[in-house]
């Protein structure tokens, strides 16, 4: 390779680029067989437009790591023919440490071409590259590796509560190849810098994990984040119940403080001021305490955890007379209406504060106005403040005292029909079946018959019969009208009782049965051919096939009511003098055979 003489190329050449350490578009024309595009440092190569062209990414003058591959990226327009590309590449101490060569030629299908060198650098410092077109230097460029700075902080104190100065040192932080420039503090976690120094304070105002950062940056420009979560001791929180709140005088109430809750651990202490003093009374989680005097008394709790942060609710305690020991208390009675020296107001046998719980007037002995007393209600289990418990349509104290029906159940006797509707109907409440007939009282008014007849119809069946046994209808004497009772067709004739003609004859049964001799289940009774009504209408006996005496059955016989050759002699002998024709020349076919 030439590199002290002229340039082979040296006539076509018109002017000569030079290119110093600036990354860039440069467009420096050097001679009729090309010019330079640019030439930039890069993190990779891509050909990411797919043109045939690699592109340079990540553009930069400086590089951060102990070991990294850094691309000599060169951009060459309007190559004509054929350049041979050098790359020398020099460490930070000027020492050569690689020589790369690569040969470009134009393809006739695009104007640029990408010449790529790359080198795996590990010598922090600046780096140099020497670039050679043919032999000839073109240009040198350079960039620097260098190292991210260490950031690093610590903080005291490590567990700090709220409203406490907590101080942020940073000095830990290094830069191995420089010096750091700024420090920037991020607290709380936002993305805003709160705070710059090296040493920083900052209070919280409240407990919990709180999220800190620190970003360095060195002289270099090279910047490095690191975050820590600070965890600020939180207070207990106090929560108490009193059980009852509202308490008679001299009765003992439980203050129940286990809902109190420490975040951070167990709470350490409890402390209970009943009397407004500011002084604990009681030092349990769970106290049992009695007041004397009536009216709303405040009732304090404080709760101190394992490391002096505490926290106070402050409740209260309503205390009240019972000056009958009826259940309500007298500042209630006087709302109520009610004697607050009487325990029964109303004398129904409840006291006021039973009458209270049952929802009953205390000052009415029978609420609901069913002749029944409220007591007596509550005794025999129906409802003092509803008339009609059951809500069957009888009032409680008809059931009671004028019938023998049970108030608190709609339909006494179970038969589907409540009391009500058996009074309505004429039926017994008290009895499932009325009439004896076996079908409960509901069932028959479900199926139209009477729950109180035995037999509706009065057909000579009962109605149970009709509806689970029989197909008949039990409302109706004769189901299929055919003018016989559903009793005899089912227990004297062979009929059917859901159809008035049996046997489809076009004679009901009650015709065949009571007027004519013929059977009404046999369509045609003397088996001649043709059915009973036909053969009214044709003026045969349908009891008799040959009505004429013919030997030509009725159904047969064109006249079958008058006598003439009969028909059935005359085609015997047809058929007889077919045989004897048939005989006769087989006969003598085969005697002149032989």
């Amino acid at each position: 390779m030439n590199r002290s003489g002229s340039p082979p190329k040296l006539a076509l050449l018109v002017a000569v680029g030079l290119l110093f350490a600036t990354p860039g578009a440069v467009g420096v024309v050097l001679g009729a067989d090309y010019s330079v595009g640019s030439h930039n440092f890069c993190g990779t190569v891509d050909d990411t437009d797919a043109d045939g062209v690699r592109d340079c990414k990540n553009a930069r003058e400086t590089f951060t790591g102990g070991s990294r591959t850094v691309y000599s990226h060169l951009t060459l327009e309007d190559v004509s023919g054929e350049v041979d590309v050098t790359w020398e590449w020099y460490r930070p101490s000027g020492r050569l440490y690689a020589e790369l060569t690569s040969t470009k030629r134009a393809d006739g299908t695009r104007d640029e071409v990408a010449a790529v060198s790359s080198a795996i650098v590990r010598e922090l410092g600046t780096w140099t590259v020497r670039i050679y077109i043919d032999g000839n230097l073109l240009f040198s460029n350079s960039f620097t590796l260098t190292r991210k700075p260490t950031a690093e902080f610590e903080y005291t104190p490590t567990s700090p509560t709220p409203n406490e100065s907590v101080t942020f040192d940073a000095s830990g932080s290094s830069d191995p190849d420089g010096r750091i420039e700024s420090y920037e503090w991020d607290i709380g976690g936002d993305g805003r810098i709160d705070q710059r120094g090296e040493t920083v304070q900052h209070t919280f105002a409240e407990g919990g994990s709180e999220n800190v950062s620190l970003v360095v940056t060195d002289d270099t420009g090279e910047s490095v984040r690191i975050s820590k979560s600070v965890h600020v001791d939180r207070s207990p929180e106090a929560a108490f119940t009193a059980d009852p709140a509202e308490v008679l005088v001299g009765t003992e109430v439980m203050l129940d403080a286990t809902d109190s809750t420490d975040p951070e651990g167990e709470i350490a202490r409890y402390e209970w001021d009943v009397d407004g003093d500011g002084e604990p009374e009681a030092r349990e989680a769970a106290a049992l305490v009695s007041f004397d005097q009536t009216g709303r008394t405040n009732v304090s709790l404080t709760v101190v955890d394992a490391v002096g942060l505490s926290d106070s609710v402050t409740g209260t305690v309503t205390v009240v007379a019972d000056t009958d020991d009826d259940g309500i208390y007298d500042r209630d009675e006087a709302e109520l209406g009610t004697d607050p020296t009487v325990a029964d107001t109303d004398g129904d046998g409840l006291e006021d504060g039973e009458e209270v719980e049952a929802e009953t007037d205390p000052t009415v002995a029978d609420t609901d106005g069913d002749g029944l007393e409220d007591g007596e209600e509550i005794a025999g289990e129906t409802h003092p403040a509803v008339a009609d418990t059951d809500d069957d349509g009888l009032e409680d104290g008809r059931e009671v005292e004028e019938l023998p029906t049970d108030p608190t159940v709609a339909d006494t006797d179970g038969d589907g029909l409540e009391d009500g509707e058996e009074l309505e109907h004429g039926t017994d409440p008290t009895v499932a079946d009325t009439d004896d007939d076996g079908l409960e009282d509901g069932e028959e008014l479900e199926h139209g018959t009477d729950p109180t007849a035995a037999d509706t119809d009065g057909d000579g069946l009962s109605d149970r019969r009709e509806v689970e046994k029989l197909p008949t209808d039990p409302t109706v004497a004769d189901t299929d009208g055919d003018g016989l009772s559903d009793r005899r067709e089912v227990e004297e004739l062979p009929t059917d009782s859901t159809v008035a003609d049996t046997d489809g004859d076009g004679l009901s049964d009650r015709r065949e049965v009571e007027e004519l001799p013929t059977d009404p289940t046999v369509a045609d009774t003397d088996g001649d051919g043709m059915d009973d009504s036909a053969e009214l209408e044709r003026g045969t006996d349908p009891t008799v096939a040959d009505t004429d005496g013919d030997f030509v059955p009725d159904g047969s016989d064109p006249v079958p009511k008058s006598v003439w050759v009969p028909f059935g002699v005359a085609a015997q002998l047809v058929v007889a003098g077919v045989y004897v024709t048939v005989f006769t020349e087989y006969s003598i076919f085969s005697y002149f055979t032989e």
